[in-house]
């Protein structure tokens, strides 16, 4: 976009000469929406190079004008409270200013102080230098393995260890990091999230999480001969931190380490936050100072190291130490090279800042010379894409350099698990090229994963790692804050990926060499499955993340770089709130914020990761117990006219907001503003209807409302939730009609977001979209229609259900353990009775076995001296997806009774389907189908936007429907929830009605049930998604759906899964989905079938001219597929061996005969040949009497897969046969003729009752079987 577009919107200093101060007259303000929308796009390279020089100017001043400038943009922007604002800005700013008065525009500093904080302009190429070293000595081999027992290696990273940590302080607080009582709200006994006495996620170590892990360390390597210690001890509070602060929590956690670690010696490195201010340290020279923390690390690790070392240390934060006479360990200060330490971009020619490479050469040539093994420990890894190009570049030359005689690396930093490996020829990265590997550390803090160390076992001699065993302290044990955590195992890298490489590495004496691990990326490329393994390792198990295509190269990528110029990454354009811009991607939670929007700042986001809502206003400051609210005004920020010109003064405000913002401080782990969370409604609880459009209604005055809110609109309460806010205004999508509905008619705010009702009593339940009871609305409602505004709860209060505890008092509870069970009915007899998920404590009463309604408070639980009282029901929001411990990879079949679907295209228990097909073609057939037959517990059946008359049908049907359970009939409502939504009801509904489905399933789910749903029609959902959209004035993407409607596809179907749930006894669930799709005409290639078939993993193409023939199930075999046939081999060699072999060919048959049919179709039938006409007779017997199924038949309904099995093997086994006869010189039309009545047997093999039993079916198809070979070999007799 060109400059002189820009609209004025800010200039804050102008300097004329010496410069000046502008006066107080001369400011005026305006909104800062309206500042967003004019600098949104200005994201180039010149645009921030301008900025660059208008800050400069203002930097001239004095360092307190960019200070003032920095901190009132801060404030305004909202993105954090106005203390951590002004800490954040009086510590770094004037380092920012000092860099900025030495920056030249259009030079490599300039160009890489862009990309840091706006991701524009990108990291300027590596300036060639090459690093003076001695010529290399021969030979240079890496030594061999000395064959003596191992010894073991201790290393544990960036403890952030906060000292105002409190139990029972709140976790959902507004700060980077919670746990500490900064607002009366936040204090114990004032919060529903209170801490835990050995930490949460969204805090720093406790002191007790702290001495915990020596602990571990001690139990687990009692005789390990020293340990790595690879920094960042001080909190993340970083606007609060002082020198003095620092070193105050950088000697006590020395002074622990001594006390619990004495034994062993430490051998340190500094962490980036182990400065005050955070990531600042200054390159000596130039009349700075040497930073005042490496004294007080000098004297803390000089009793492990040595005066020499210690002087080292005080002089540059490095240091080299020999440990015994064969290793050395040197520490680097990888901080002079970090990219958000803001003196590096003071000189950014100064090729070998603190002469710390000249010295690493010094001490690697000595080593070498001496015939030592060298250990090199540093905070940030040098391939990290923290780490500035050159830097890394010149300190791989080094490492190459002296590749023989450094046995391994260690770093720490990313706060996850994972490795590096550095190679002599980056463009051919191999295994015979593959030089040093580097080892990073988990972290302690939990921030990003489960609580871990690491221990290492090492050959003596050589000091070469032979293996690596990470321990975490499970956070999601029942026991973990009651008792403490428990330190086990989590993986160790040989057994874990040593028996994957080609040939296996098991040999305990086998060093895990930089070939080792280059192999192992190799392996992870071509094996999905270790791959993920490595990506749950890489957190520890907690949240791990999805990552395929793309993100998967550049996870490989980055472990196969050394040097930061070749990790793949890519800076992303926009003010980037975190240091880690990928990091959400591939499940790195620490400080995964993402680029700021303009919508991001002005509105509140719902919080992805719980049952909270995120109001709009702003948090309290620190420490203030004022329960004010902020005055219902549009944001605003204060800018000064002066004479500069317009484009300048929209730069400089682009600037100085990304300046604002580029602290990793400022982030939100879950990717959105964090504020603080409460159920109740803050500010006004009432405001006014302004518009209306249909089922889309704005309302006025509704200052503090959040996103997703629940609300009631009109007089007659009609329910509404909230999905668009500006300013005092939201926008609400109404569930149900909105005629007579006026402008000025109230809208009431309820401070929930739309949930549903779970407990006993969900199945045999009919709902519509919002959870309804439509049985319980006919009764009161005296009518087929549903009242306006009508509230009656979902689960039956007066039903009393016979409630057995399985816990006691004194028992301690966490999320998802089971407390009591009740019998729900013949079919699912027992149903578990779940804490919710985000509580727990100590049972101080609970209920005796008896007779109560699911509303009765029948458990009462203690938490740091609150007690809580909870009925059996529980209630979740629908769009938040339900916690789990972990997702499992799926083994099991989804079989649904349909022979072509089970044979050739298998879904698993757990999995995605879709079913296209245009109108008539039996979408809703085989949706009920799969409801009534398949071997889930539970069916989910949702009608979202479907027909009357077929809704009508199903709720007609379903009762009236019985299966055969253990040799009874029971009625299959008994293990099903119907949620029914026409075609004729409120669009807005469709929506809810597949959240609210989903959300019944997975509470089922987290019982230990597999659980079917059924979606018919996402196509409905996704037209009522484009009606929303489009009275919502949102620009339409293809054929007028949002462009977001893949986005929404994805985050529903990403809530299939078998998952290992919370809570105790240990239970497996899964949820199966199975979407009918409707694209208009049978056109696959409209947005929500492509969009649906990017996702699912099983595809059922329905084909009309099937359809129209009445063969049923329609299924089109050409076009159909499914990807977990490969999966469920396993399973079906275990279980029917022959299974696999029989399906491929079927489906080989299948594929043959088509090409057959082309040819016929040119020539005839009669210019095949005998073998190309037994496969085409054959393949016409399977598609007519295997592929058809009569699902209205008793016979033909359901076919177990033993059934379909013998059919495959006795069809297969005559074409096999046929084909002998005719190879021995037998025509096949006397081949026919001759087996015409074995072929007649052929066609009834469905005509079979599975009823009969497995063994009586069988018997008969073994006697076919028989005949056939007695048959054909009278054939071949003649």
């Amino acid at each position: 976009m060109r400059l002189l577009d820009f609209i004025p919107v800010l200039v804050v200093v102008v300097v004329n000469g010496g410069g000046g101060v502008l006066a107080e007259e001369d400011v005026r303000t305006e909104s800062l929406g309206d500042i967003w929308s004019n600098i949104k796009q200005s994201t180039t390279c010149g645009s921030c190079e301008a900025a660059l020089s208008l800050a400069k100017s203002v930097a001239k001043v004095n360092d307190r004008a960019l200070t003032n400038i920095l901190q009132r943009l801060c404030k305004a922007s909202k993105a954090q409270d106005d203390d951590v604002c002004d800490g954040v800005i009086d510590r770094e700013a004037p380092i920012i200013a000092s860099a900025l008065r030495h920056i030249s525009m259009g030079t490599r500093a300039s160009e890489a102080l862009c990309t840091t904080l706006m991701g524009v302009c990108g990291y300027p190429d590596v300036e060639e230098w090459t690093v003076p070293m001695p010529a290399r000595r021969s030979p240079s081999l890496r030594h061999e393995s000395s064959g003596e027992p191992s010894i073991q290696i201790v290393h544990f990273s960036d403890i952030h260890i906060d000292p105002l940590y409190e139990t029972g302080a709140n976790t959902e607080c507004g700060k980077p990091i919670c746990c500490r009582p900064y607002t009366l709200s936040d204090e114990p006994g004032y919060t529903s999230s209170p801490a835990g006495p050995f930490g949460d996620h969204k805090c720093d170590s406790p002191i007790s999480l702290e001495k915990s892990m020596y602990n571990a360390i001690n139990r687990v390597a009692p005789n390990a001969s020293f340990a790595l210690f690879t920094g960042d001890i001080v909190d993340h509070a970083i606007w609060d931190t002082t020198t003095a602060s620092n070193d105050d929590s950088i000697n006590k956690a020395y002074s622990s380490m001594n006390e619990t670690l004495g034994r062993l010696p430490i051998y340190g490195t500094v962490g980036n936050h182990e400065a005050s201010p955070v990531n600042a340290f200054p390159i000596n020279g130039h009349g700075r100072q040497t930073p005042p923390v490496y004294n007080v690390l000098s004297r803390q690790w000089d009793h492990w190291i040595g005066p020499e070392a210690a002087a080292q240390t005080a002089a540059t934060g490095a240091y080299s130490v020999k440990h015994g006479d064969k290793l050395r360990v040197i520490s680097l200060n990888t901080n002079i090279y970090y990219r958000l330490n803001f003196w590096t971009y003071y000189d950014m020619n100064d090729k070998d800042p603190n002469r710390q490479l000249g010295w690493l050469v010094d001490q690697l040539d000595e080593a070498e010379r001496a015939g030592e093994s060298v250990y090199i420990i540093g905070h940030m890894p040098p391939g990290e894409k923290d780490a500035l190009h050159d830097g890394s570049n010149y300190l791989d030359q080094i490492f190459n350099r002296y590749s023989s005689t450094i046995a391994a690396m260690f770093f720490g930093h990313t706060h996850l698990d994972h490795f590096e490996i550095s190679y002599s020829d980056y463009d051919a990265r191999t295994a015979e090229n593959a030089r040093v590997t580097s080892y990073i550390a988990p972290s302690l803090t939990p921030t990003a994963g489960m609580p871990s160390f690491r221990v290492y076992d090492v050959d003596p001699v050589t000091f070469a790692v032979r293996d690596a065993t990470t321990y975490i302290a499970d956070m999601s044990h029942p026991g973990y804050q009651s008792t403490g955590p428990v330190w086990t195992k989590l993986y160790s890298a040989k057994e874990a990926y040593g028996k994957a490489l080609h040939p296996p590495v098991t040999d305990p004496e086998a060093e895990l060499t930089p070939s080792f691990w280059h192999d192992v990326t190799t392996a992870m490329e071509a094996d999905d499955n270790l791959f993920d393994a490595y990506m749950s390792r890489k957190s520890r198990g907690w949240k791990p993340a999805r990552c395929r295509d793309g993100c998967k190269a550049e996870e490989i990528c980055q472990l196969r770089a050394g040097r930061s110029q070749d990790n793949c990454f890519k800076p992303k354009i926009g003010f980037h709130l975190d240091r880690r811009r990928l990091s959400d991607e591939r499940g790195e939670h620490d400080e995964c914020g993402s680029t700021v929007t303009p919508e991001q700042q002005q509105q509140p986001q719902p919080d992805p990761c719980g049952c909270s809502l995120v109001p709009s206003g702003p948090s309290s400051a620190a420490f203030s117990h004022s329960h004010s609210r902020p005055s219902a005004t549009t944001t605003t920020i204060t800018t000064i006219t002066t004479t500069t010109s317009l484009n300048s003064q929209a730069i400089l405000f682009l600037l100085s907001y990304a300046f604002a913002l580029s602290s990793p401080l400022f982030r939100d782990r879950n990717g959105a503003s964090q504020k603080s969370n409460k159920s109740d409604p803050e500010g006004p609880t009432h405001g006014k209807i302004y518009s209306i459009s249909g089922p889309v209604v704005v309302a006025e005055d509704m200052i503090g409302v959040a996103m997703y809110e629940l609300v009631r609109v009109g007089h007659e309460n009609l329910v509404g939730e909230v999905i668009r806010i500006s300013a005092d205004k939201a926008t609400i999508q109404v569930y149900e009609e909105t005629a007579g509905v006026k402008v000025g008619d109230p809208v009431t705010r309820t401070g929930k977001p739309l949930s549903v009702e779970l407990g006993p009593g969900l199945l045999n339940g009919i709902y519509d979209g919002i959870q309804r009871p439509l049985e319980e609305i006919a009764k009161e409602a005296k009518s087929i229609y549903i009242p306006r505004g009508i509230s009656i709860p979902a689960l039956d209060r007066t039903k009393k259900w016979q409630f057995t505890p399985t816990k006691a008092v004194g028992d301690h509870l966490s999320g998802g353990d089971v407390w009591g069970t009740v019998f729900e009915n013949s079919f699912i007899s027992t149903h578990r009775i779940l804490f919710p998920p985000r509580a727990r404590g100590t049972i101080t009463k609970i209920a005796s076995k008896g007779e109560y309604t699911v509303e009765d408070k029948i458990l009462e639980v203690e938490f740091d001296g609150n007690k809580t009282q909870y009925p059996m029901m529980q209630s979740w929001p629908v769009r938040v997806p339900r916690p789990s411990t972990e997702k499992l990879s799926a083994n099991q079949p989804f079989v649904v009774g349909q022979r072509v679907l089970d044979a050739l295209f298998p879904s698993v228990q757990g999995g995605t389907v879709a079913i296209p097909g245009a109108f008539g073609c039996g979408k809703t057939v085989i949706s009920q189908s799969v409801s009534k037959f398949s071997n889930s517990d539970v069916i989910v059946y949702v009608g979202c936007g479907e027909r009357g008359n077929e809704m009508a049908e199903v709720l007609k049907d379903f009762p009236e429907l019985t299966i055969d359970v253990q040799g009874r009939k029971e009625p299959i409502m008994k293990r099903t929830t119907l949620i029914a939504n026409t075609s004729n009801m409120p669009v807005a509904a469709r929506e809810a009605s597949i959240y609210t489905g989903i959300t019944v399933a997975e509470y089922f789910r987290d019982q230990g049930l597999d659980v079917a749903m059924m979606a018919d029609s996402s196509s409905r959902w996704a037209e009522a998604l484009r009606e929303i959209s489009g009275r919502l004035g949102e620009m339409p993407a293809d054929q007028g759906f949002p462009a977001y409607l893949s986005a929404k596809l994805a985050s529903f179907y990403e809530r299939a899964g078998r998952v290992q749930t919370l809570g105790s006894p240990e239970r497996h669930g899964s949820v199966s989905i199975v979407g009918a799709v409707s694209p208009p005409g049978g056109d696959f290639s409209d947005p929500v079938t492509s969009s649906t078939l990017s996702i699912v993993q099983v595809f059922w193409g329905l084909d009309k001219k099937l359809a129209q023939r009445k063969h049923f199930p329609s299924i089109n075999t050409s076009l159909s597929y499914s990807k977990y046939t490969n999966i469920l081999d396993k399973y079906y060699e275990k279980e029917y061996p022959e299974f696999p072999r029989l399906r491929d060919r079927v489906k080989q048959l299948l594929s043959d005969s088509e090409e057959l049919d082309q040819v016929v179709q040119l020539v005839g039938k009669s210019a095949l040949s005998d073998p190309d006409k037994i496969t085409l007779d054959l393949a016409g017997l399977i598609k007519e009497d295997f592929l058809q199924q009569n699902g209205y038949s008793d016979y033909d309904q359901f076919c177990p897969i033993w059934k379909t099995e013998w059919m495959m093997k006795l069809m297969v086994g005559f074409h096999d046969e046929a084909q002998k006869a005719i190879g021995q010189g037998q025509s096949w039309a006397k081949v026919r003729e001759a087996t015409s009545e074995l072929q007649a047997k052929l066609r009834q093999l469905k005509f079979e009752l599975p009823t009969d039993g497995e063994e009586t079916v069988c018997k008969k198809y073994e006697a076919i079987q028989q005949q056939m070979t007695d048959k054909f070999a009278s054939v071949m007799d003649e």
